[in-house]
C-alpha cells in the first residue's frame, strides 16, 4: 500500500475542520449541561451526588431548601451532618452496599432541628471516572404523613362512632 503524505496545506485544513468539529461538540455539550441543570434546579425533590463517604459535591437548590441551609456550605460537607443516628446507619448502609440502585424511607434533619421525613432513592454512577459515586433524589413524606394522620385519626373516630350507641355519643 502506498504511503500518501500531505501538504501543510491539507494538514491545516484538516486541522481547522478537527477544530470547528471539537467547538461544535463542546457548544452541544455545554447546551445539554444547561439544559440537565436546568432540569434539576426545577425539580420538587432534593438532589444530591455524593462520594462513597458521603461528602456533597453537588446538591439543588430543593435539598438545600429542605435542610434550611445554604447551598455553599452543604458542598464539601458530609451529609452526615443532617442526618439522626438512625438514618446515618441506614445512609451507610445504602452506600455500602452493592446495590446499584436502592430506595429507603428515612428522616433528615434540618439546620434549625426539625426532622423531615423522606422517600431516599440511591443510584450508583456507573461513568468510568465517577464508580464510587452516587446520586440521591431525597422526595419530602412531610405532607403524605400529615395527611396519614390525619385519615388514621378519621378511621379511629369512625370506628368509635360504629361501636357506640348513638345515645352515649350525644351524652
Amino acid at each position: 500500500m502506498p504511503k500518501t503524505t500531505k501538504s501543510k496545506k491539507q494538514l491545516a485544513a484538516e486541522n481547522e475542520a478537527l477544530r470547528l468539529r471539537l467547538k461544535a461538540a463542546e457548544e452541544a455539550l455545554t447546551a445539554v449541561d444547561h439544559a440537565y441543570r436546568t432540569l434539576v434546579e426545577s425539580m420538587r425533590d432534593g438532589a444530591l451526588t455524593l462520594t462513597a463517604e458521603g461528602v456533597i459535591l453537588d446538591a439543588n437548590g430543593r435539598i438545600a431548601e429542605m435542610l434550611k441551609t445554604p447551598l455553599d456550605e452543604l458542598i464539601g460537607a458530609s451529609i452526615a451532618a443532617w442526618l439522626p443516628p438512625d438514618s446515618q446507619a441506614l445512609l451507610t448502609a445504602m452506600l455500602n452496599s452493592a446495590d446499584t440502585q436502592r430506595r429507603e424511607e428515612l428522616s433528615i434533619a434540618a439546620s434549625d432541628g426539625t426532622t423531615i421525613p423522606v422517600y431516599l432513592s440511591m443510584n450508583r454512577l456507573i461513568a468510568a471516572d465517577m464508580t464510587d459515586h452516587v446520586c440521591l433524589i431525597a422526595t419530602d413524606l412531610t405532607e403524605r404523613k400529615r395527611i396519614e394522620q390525619v385519615m388514621a385519626a378519621r378511621r379511629r373516630l369512625l370506628q368509635f362512632a360504629v361501636t357506640h350507641p348513638l345515645q352515649e355519643l350525644l351524652q
